[in-house]
């Protein structure tokens, strides 16, 4: 302890940082630093991003939104009008770099088709903004979710505290897995 707030002054010396509370091991208390909300569990740590997920949907206006509990079948074919509208490409890039910041921190359950949307964002923007449509449906079933890490670093899983498993992935190197993906109520 002594040394995190000896350490946390000689920084505060040099730059203006927030007071934000030290989290130790299993205190339950939580930080939100970059929309990621840390949360200091007994036996690990849980990180989600849920306050980001209600902003993100409140932002492209599907905070009402019938939500999905599975990316699966995704297989929207739509026609694409000859040269694609500058609005339409916008809009897609947006939703592109607004699901790739949740993908990137704390839900890569979700980076295969953020990476499918950010490919067709600039050549067919009206599929790509269905398919950011379809996984903001999905975000909207599962905002809860986000990353265990406990202390055996071969133990990651992403999944929504207290949930039970419908969907199940995961990593390995070896016979240890690495990441463990866990998504959706039972």
């Amino acid at each position: 302890d002594n040394v995190l707030e000896k350490l946390a002054h000689v920084i505060e010396a040099n730059w203006k940082i927030t007071n934000n509370p030290i989290l130790k091991w299993g205190s339950g208390r939580s930080v939100e630093y970059l929309s990621v909300r840390i949360t200091a569990m007994p036996d690990g740590f849980f990180m989600d991003q849920s306050v980001y997920c209600h902003d993100l949907l409140q932002k492209f206006g599907m905070a009402e939104c019938r939500a999905l509990g599975s990316l699966e079948d995704v297989s929207e074919t739509i026609e694409e009008p000859g040269e694609p509208l500058l609005d339409d490409v916008r809009k897609a890039q947006r939703l592109a770099g607004s699901l790739n910041w949740l993908v990137t921190r704390t839900r890569p359950d979700m980076s295969f088709i953020v990476s499918q949307l950010a490919s067709a964002a600039t050549k067919t923007p009206l599929r790509a903004i269905a398919l950011g449509k379809r996984t903001l449906r999905y975000v909207s079933g599962t905002r809860e979710h986000g990353i265990v890490m406990r202390a055996n670093a071969a133990d990651a899983t992403l999944r929504s505290p207290g949930s039970g498993c419908r969907t199940h992935h995961s990593v390995r190197r070896g016979d240890h897995p690495i990441l463990e993906c866990v998504g959706g109520a039972s």
